[in-house]
Formats: C-alpha cells, sequence, structure tokens
C-alpha cells in the first residue's frame, strides 16, 4: 500500500537521495582531505595569504612591495579577491578552496 502511493513520485525520490548520498560524501571529503591543491590553485591560494597576512596586519608597505615588486605567475585580481575572503571569513582551507572555485 505505501509502495503504491510512492510510485508516483519514486523519480523524484531516487534523485533526491542520489543528491543527499553526492552531496555529503563531498563534504565528507573535502573535510578529509589532507592532499596538496594541484599548482595552479596552490599558487592561487599562496599569493592570496601573501596578501591577506598584510592587509590584516595593516603592513601596507609591504602589501605595495608584494603587490608591485615581487614576481608572480598570475596578475592579482584573483589573489586581491581572495585575500578579501581570507579577511571577511578567516584564512582557512575551506575558505581557500571557496575562492578557487
Amino acid at each position: 500500500m505505501i509502495l503504491e502511493k510512492l510510485r508516483p513520485h519514486l523519480g523524484r525520490i531516487l534523485l533526491v537521495l542520489i543528491f543527499l548520498v553526492l552531496s555529503s560524501s563531498t563534504i565528507v571529503w573535502t573535510t578529509n582531505d589532507r592532499t596538496p591543491p594541484p599548482w595552479d590553485p596552490a599558487d592561487h591560494i599562496s599569493a592570496a595569504y601573501d596578501y591577506y597576512s598584510l592587509l590584516a596586519r595593516l603592513d601596507l608597505r609591504g602589501f605595495a612591495r608584494e603587490l608591485f615588486v615581487a614576481p608572480h605567475y598570475h596578475a592579482p585580481m584573483v589573489h586581491l579577491i581572495g585575500a578579501t575572503v581570507f579577511l571577511i571569513f578567516g584564512a582557512s582551507r575551506l575558505t581557500g578552496i571557496a575562492v578557487n572555485l
């Protein structure tokens, strides 16, 4: 009797179950994974953290040196956005991942 009532909604129920399984496994994997990110995202996170640490200490001279003198492989816009996210939400592995999405 219950199966007969659920039969028209079986597709939706399966879709919700698949979504929940995939979402929860992604959350568990992200929080437990300790491998370093690949080189490109790692470079973005590293440069964003460099900018963040200088801004958090209000070291404007060091920030200007980092922005204009220090060699970086990429343009600074993405790194400055990352530094801003770090300033707002705190620097952590999860905020670093969020910035690179």
